[in-house]
């Protein structure tokens, strides 16, 4: 029985896997040549960064990787932009692989997927605003406290009791709308502890994070290593060489047109006289301009 679930559980995660596939191809396929010609430019970027800076041309190709991770040559219908394509990711595997071969390299390229990963997080949470971000915890957390309800309500039950007190006959209502008041307030009076105790321990979550974050980020070992990084290698921002000038990708309705050359082979012979090559074809030669000059070899 743990046998089958086991493998019922695996086959359900390969379909889960082959389904997201699925979808992050989708998403390239509705422009595959625009994919191509990002593509081929960032091969072609990161193939003349890498004799100058290994760190910097493994980082490029690893986030360009990451990033049309599931796309593969087969999406493509045409023959030369499979090869195209496939040499281009290609040249992007080649760099990542380089980094891996050098132990030093592959450690740093790997921190800094792994500070950029928490800086990433940091901007998506704050919005790259963590002010606005604080503020608007407080703001919710101010929606949060609750029992002003239950206090309202047990006060006006008290108020109705009071009516009660006119006869004697009628205190006994008072008693029980006084204690049903009573109950009400106290569990509104808890209430408004709780809700505000959460609402302050979000609020203080939220400042606690962003000042963590901040001094993080000025950390030698956080946001300092990275800060270093940026510095000493800005071929992560910059062109290794001028990109070839390329014209705007291919609409998608474009064909591809293979082209082949035709060489055509020109038989030479020595000329007897100045010892020279020149087409058996010519009447004369090519250098001394004498007839007759391949009819007998000297």
């Amino acid at each position: 029985m743990t046998n089958l679930w086991y493998a019922q559980y695996a086959q359900l995660a390969q379909l889960n896997w082959q389904l997201h596939q699925q979808h992050r191809v989708a998403a390239w396929q509705a422009n595959l040549h625009q994919a191509l010609h990002e593509t081929e430019q960032m091969a072609h970027r990161v193939s003349c960064t890498l004799p100058q800076d290994l760190f910097a041309a493994a980082v490029l190709a690893r986030s360009w990787l990451i990033r049309i991770h599931g796309l593969d040559a087969s999406a493509f219908h045409d023959f030369n932009a499979k090869r195209a394509y496939a040499a281009a990711f290609g040249a992007l595997d080649g760099a990542v692989r380089a980094a891996r071969n050098d132990g030093r390299a592959q450690w740093d390229v790997d921190n800094y997927f792994t500070l950029m990963d928490r800086v990433a997080g940091f901007q998506r949470l704050t919005n790259d605003n963590p002010s606005a971000y604080v503020e608007s915890v407080r703001s919710r957390a101010a929606t949060m406290v609750t029992g002003e309800g239950f206090v309202a309500v047990g006060i006006l039950l008290l108020v109705l009791g009071l009516a009660f007190l006119s006869t004697p006959s009628t205190r006994a209502g008072f008693l029980v709308f006084g204690l049903v008041g009573v109950v009400l307030i106290l569990i509104g009076i808890s209430l408004r502890k709780s809700s505000s105790a959460r609402a302050a321990a979000e609020v203080a979550a939220a400042e606690r994070y962003v000042a963590e974050f901040q001094t993080w980020f000025e950390a030698p070992e956080g946001g300092g290593w990275l800060k270093a990084a940026w510095r000493d290698h800005p071929l992560l921002f910059e062109h290794a060489v001028p990109p070839p000038p390329t014209s705007q990708p291919a609409p998608t309705s474009q064909t591809y047109v293979e082209r082949k050359v035709v060489e055509r082979q020109i038989v030479v012979v020595r000329c007897r006289f100045c010892r020279q090559l020149s087409p058996v074809d010519r009447p004369t030669c090519e250098h001394c301009g004498a007839a007759g000059f391949g009819s007998a070899q000297a």
